[in-house]
C-alpha cells in the first residue's frame, strides 16, 4: 500500500479508450441504424429520429465529457474525488455514512445527506474496505420499530408522484418527436421551410424540458429511495443485534461487523459439548426468521472452522 494512501490514476481507472465505451457504441449504433432504416423504407423517416439522436448525443456526450476527468484519492483521513457527471467530493473519512460498491463503481453517502457516484472503478470493494477500516466507529441510533415502519410507509407514498412524473416525461418524448415529424410532413431537414424550422425548434426545446423534468423527478425518487433503504437497513440491523434467541440454550451470536444482513446463533445441547447453529434474517415485515439450521458439531472449535472470518461475536440478548 502506498505510504500516502490509495490513489487511483485517471487513465487506468476511468476507461480512456473511448472506442470501448458501451455508451458511445450504443449511441452511434442507434443513430446509424436509424439512417439505414430510413433508406430502406418507402417513406423517408430520417427526420423522425433526428431529434432523438441529437438528444442521445448531447446526453451521452455530456456524460463522457464529465467522466473523462474522474479520479479518486484516499489517504488516512480524507477522500477527494471527481465524480459522475462533474460533481466533486472533498470530505473527511469520518463524514462518510455509507458506501455501496457496484461491479464498476461506488456510491458514497455522507452524513449530511449528499450522495456521490464514482463510476468506472475496478477496485471499488477494496476502496470500500479501506475507508471502513479508517472510519471511526459510532453508536447505532436506537429506532422505534413502529414509528420507523410508519415513516417507511410515508416515504413510499411520497415517492409515487415523482415516479409517475418521471414516467410521463419519458413517455412523452416519443410522441413529441413523432408529432413534430408529422407536422413537418415527414420532410428531410434540407427541405424545411420557415414553419418547419419553428416546429423543429419547439420540438427540441420540448424534448430538453421533458428530459429536465424526467431527471429531476428521478433524482427526487432516488433520494426518497435512499432514505428508505437507510432506515430499513438500520432497523434490520437493530433487530439482528437485539432480538432474543428463537431457541433454547443460546451460547453465542455472531454478525458481520459492517453489514449484518443475517446473524448466526450458536446453541448448545444440554449435558454435552455438542453445538449447532442457525442462520437468521429479517423479512420485509421486519420479523426475524430462521433460514438455515446446521448439522450438530462435536464441539465449538469444530463449528468455528466453518464460520465466516468476517463474523464477530456480540452479547446474547
Amino acid at each position: 500500500m502506498p505510504p500516502n494512501g490509495i490513489s487511483t490514476v485517471p487513465a487506468p481507472i476511468v476507461e480512456s479508450k473511448r472506442s470501448e465505451s458501451p455508451r458511445f457504441e450504443h449511441t452511434f449504433k442507434s443513430s446509424a441504424s436509424a439512417v439505414i432504416f430510413s433508406e430502406n423504407e418507402p417513406f423517408n423517416l430520417r427526420s423522425n429520429f433526428c431529434g432523438f439522436a441529437t438528444f442521445n448525443i448531447i446526453y451521452f456526450g455530456r456524460s463522457w465529457y464529465a467522466d473523462r476527468k474522474a479520479f479518486i484519492h484516499i489517504d488516512e483521513a480524507r477522500i477527494r474525488a471527481y465524480c459522475h457527471m462533474g460533481s466533486y467530493l472533498d470530505c473527511e473519512i469520518r463524514q462518510v455514512r455509507e458506501i455501496r460498491f457496484l461491479p464498476n463503481g461506488m456510491h458514497i453517502w455522507l452524513k449530511d445527506g449528499k450522495h456521490y457516484l464514482i463510476a468506472h472503478l475496478r477496485n471499488g470493494y477494496q476502496l470500500q474496505q479501506y475507508i471502513y477500516d479508517r472510519r471511526p466507529k459510532e453508536p447505532m441510533p436506537v429506532l422505534d420499530k413502529e414509528q420507523t415502519i410508519a415513516q417507511l410507509k410515508r416515504l413510499k407514498k411520497q415517492q409515487k408522484p415523482a415516479a409517475i412524473l418521471s414516467s410521463c416525461a419519458f413517455l412523452l418524448v416519443f410522441p413529441t418527436i413523432i408529432g413534430a415529424s408529422w407536422l413537418t410532413g415527414w420532410r428531410e431537414l434540407g427541405e424545411f421551410d420557415g414553419r418547419d424550422w419553428v416546429i423543429f425548434a419547439v420540438m427540441g426545446v420540448s424534448v430538453v424540458a421533458l428530459f429536465v423534468v424526467f431527471a429531476r423527478s428521478l433524482r427526487r425518487y432516488a433520494n426518497g429511495s435512499d432514505e428508505a433503504v437507510k432506515l430499513s437497513e438500520q432497523l434490520s440491523r437493530q433487530i439482528l443485534l437485539t432480538a432474543p434467541a428463537t431457541l433454547d440454550n443460546p451460547l453465542y451470536i455472531y454478525v458481520d461487523d459492517e453489514t449484518p444482513y443475517c446473524r448466526v446463533t450458536v446453541y448448545g445441547i444440554p449435558n454435552s459439548e455438542k453445538v449447532y447453529s442457525t442462520v437468521e434474517e429479517v423479512d420485509p415485515n421486519f420479523q426475524l426468521f430462521r433460514t438455515e439450521i446446521s448439522e450438530i458439531y462435536p464441539n465449538m472449535d469444530a463449528l468455528l472452522k466453518d464460520l465466516d472470518e468476517d463474523m464477530i461475536e456480540i452479547p446474547v440478548p
